[in-house]
């Protein structure tokens, strides 16, 4: 498409939004996966649209196409299921053919480097397809299942809805801290294995903290540091906390008990559950996101040395750019590069068609899609994920675009797009969670829930109509945000 076309496009469509720290190359595998949906699925997307703007990515969806893509999980279970446990088989194959795959680059010629990247690119972008059907599950969850929760329950237990969706099983995020725990009585028993226990849990885990933006190698000596807070605490004290991440059984008995109580329909039942086997996929799919762009970084390491550019001006190249180099010895502008990292437009259409925009171009449609976006309702209301025990509560808001560069103080309230593993630090000393986007299976519903904080999600707009400073107050029983001051 042309610039005319997408400014076009814009404008007849309601857009959906998910925005996080990005470069180009982290969300180019699930761009072009968002066009090899339609391998498993009746119902996939036409076209996406990625708006960069120093740093900082949205993803633009159509609503339409969203809800039903997303349905049509519900609508067949039992398909859904089976697509899901070939990507369970599939996921295990990929991670191990990834680490192959990245062993000994700097000792490939180009050739071998090229073909090898190329290949790898493929294969993440393979395993992304199958699971973003469910990318924004919540306009369905939300929707028709929290309305048929409504009709069949008493409003007054609309409360309950969220218990009913949580996933009975441990999160990536949760079998860390689990290992963190463990290790910190090691550290504070000063056992003989804790050497040993550290190193396999960096092994385990050094990619947990990347995301879009950025891909780190987490080193042995930043999870020593980790553990040794942890290992302030008490043994008893952490033992206990140990007992509860690991207790699936009572969220389990809980979730029987308020369904028994409520005599709710053997079918409402059974998509409520469905809902949390969409959770857990949704859990793996995050783990691969960022275990899949550790790869990518890795590749790019090497080939930012052969092309002459930085790590950073590399994350903006195109890959037909990086094959044109290869190939042909072309390499691109580093002047081009930094004007992508400032503004891009990139959009991908069927089959798997390609428009990218910089500078005045990209910046003349991004100020399109957030004029759309301005034409919704003033009004921030959301889903109430967790009450943290509370009615209403006050607060000083802060809104988060990087959790990894923020100057957040303990007792603020997070206002973000939504939220990733990376932020559960910050969740920690915040007294409440706001978000623009994200479901009832989403991570900020779930950390909330865990950590017994308030949360409401799927405002859509706070973001934009909040600033830095702003007091507010959240109604916990209507799923409401008002600006105090």
């Amino acid at each position: 498409m042309n610039k005319q076309e997408v400014l076009k496009l814009v404008k007849e469509h309601e857009w959906y939004t998910l925005g996080a720290p990005v470069n180009y190359i982290f969300c180019y595998p699930f761009m072009v996966g968002f066009m090899r949906m339609r391998k498993y699925y009746k119902e996939y997307y036409n076209e996406i649209i990625m708006g960069m703007k120093n740093g900082v990515g949205y993803q633009y969806t159509e609503g339409v196409q969203n809800y039903r893509i997303v349905k049509q999980l519900f609508d067949e279970p039992e398909r859904t299921r089976k697509i899901m446990k070939k990507w369970y088989q599939e996921i295990k194959v990929f991670y191990e053919e990834a680490e192959e795959i990245a062993k000994g680059l700097e000792k490939l010629d180009n050739k071998d480097l090229f073909s090898r990247y190329v290949d790898y690119l493929d294969k993440f972008i393979e395993i992304w397809a199958a699971p973003l059907a469910m990318d924004v599950s919540s306009l369905y969850t939300e929707k028709d299942l929290l309305n048929a929760f409504k009709k069949e329950t008493k409003e007054s237990k609309w409360g309950l809805f969220p218990n009913l969706c949580h996933p009975v099983y441990i999160s990536f995020v949760g079998r860390e801290h689990i290992s963190l725990l463990k290790l910190a009585l090691l550290y504070k028993k000063k056992s003989p294995l804790f050497d040993k226990a550290l190193e396999e849990h960096q092994k385990s885990f050094y990619w947990i903290e990347n995301n879009y933006r950025r891909a780190n190698v987490l080193r042995k000596e930043y999870f020593l540091e980790k553990v040794k807070k942890e290992a302030v605490r008490g043994e008893k004290d952490i033992e206990k906390e140990i007992r509860k991440v690991e207790d699936t059984d009572s969220i389990r008995k809980k979730q029987q008990k308020i369904i028994k109580n409520l005599r709710i329909s053997k079918e409402l039942t059974e998509k409520l559950l469905f809902t949390q086997e969409i959770g857990k996929w949704g859990d793996y799919r995050k783990e691969m996101t960022l275990r899949g762009n550790h790869y990518v970084n890795e590749f790019l390491k090497e080939i930012s040395k052969r092309m002459n550019v930085t790590l950073e001006e590399s994350y903006w190249m195109r890959v037909s750019e990086t094959i044109s180099f290869f190939k042909k010895g072309k390499n691109v502008e580093k002047g081009v590069l930094k004007g992508r990292s400032e503004n891009l437009i990139y959009m991908i259409e069927q089959p798997e068609k390609e428009s990218v925009f910089s500078g005045k171009d990209a910046i003349e449609i991004i100020d399109a899609l957030e004029k759309e976006e301005m034409k919704q309702t003033s009004e921030i209301k959301g889903i109430v994920a967790s009450t943290g025990n509370k009615k209403k509560l006050k607060g000083k808001v802060r809104i988060i675009l990087d959790a990894q560069n923020t100057d957040f103080k303990k007792g603020e309230i997070i206002v973000a797009s939504m939220t990733r593993p990376e932020y559960v630090p910050l969740m920690k000393k915040a007294i409440a969670i706001i978000t623009d986007e994200g479901g009832i299976t989403s991570h900020a519903s779930i950390a909330s829930r865990e950590l017994n904080i308030p949360c409401i999600i799927g405002t859509k707009n706070a973001k934009k109509i909040l600033k830095d400073g702003d007091v507010v107050e959240m109604d916990l029983e209507k799923g409401s945000v008002r600006k105090i001051r």
